[in-house]
């Protein structure tokens, strides 16, 4: 027979997982394949924080006082449509976008759901848009005529970020100075 107070632990353990159960689902939105996280405690805010400093420090944008940034982690398939439905080219693979709703003054940058934080790659993946972070919370009032001195900034920002890091990988620069020839200045 039952004691009274282990019925009641179990009762507190089935709520505390239904509770968890559903705070889980409502941070995952699942549209047919499409998937977005929206859970601040899966990005590391310090390594955010500390590349704010370094992108004021060595670019033209500095850090806003307590700052933060909405990062979402999404799978492949919600970046590929979301690059479609703004206009992009279809086939075209996205690995992170960020995302500015001009009316709303809204920037949500988007990272791959395998996201590593701690390779040197991931990392510069996350200064090249948190430099489009800084470029929109700066220019918000703006249009820009030419995205490409948008992409080509923030391809260079990461090239400098990636070579203070002294690491040797020829592969990774070449890709990177590839980038940089295909968003050269606008006409």
């Amino acid at each position: 027979m039952m004691t009274h107070m282990l019925f009641i632990k179990r009762i507190i353990l089935i709520l505390i997982l239904a509770v968890s159960v559903h705070a889980i689902a409502a941070s995952i939105h699942n549209r047919g394949t499409e998937i977005v996280i929206n859970d601040h405690r899966l990005i590391d805010q310090e390594l955010v924080s500390r590349m704010l400093d370094w992108i004021g420090k060595n670019g033209p944008y500095k850090k806003f006082p307590n700052q933060t940034v909405d990062i979402r982690l999404a799978n492949q398939q919600f970046m590929n449509n979301q690059w479609k439905r703004g206009g992009g080219e279809s086939g075209f693979t996205v690995y992170a976008f960020t995302s500015v709703n001009i009316t709303t003054r809204k920037i949500i940058m988007y990272l791959p759901i395998d996201f590593d934080w701690s390779g040197y790659r991931g990392r510069t993946q996350l200064i090249h848009e948190l430099v489009h972070v800084q470029q929109y919370m700066y220019r918000m009032d703006y249009r820009v005529d030419c995205v490409a001195n948008l992409e080509h900034e923030a391809y260079m920002m990461a090239l400098v970020w990636f070579k203070e890091q002294k690491i040797d990988d020829e592969f990774f620069v070449k890709d990177r100075n590839k980038w940089l020839d295909i968003y050269a200045d606008c006409d």
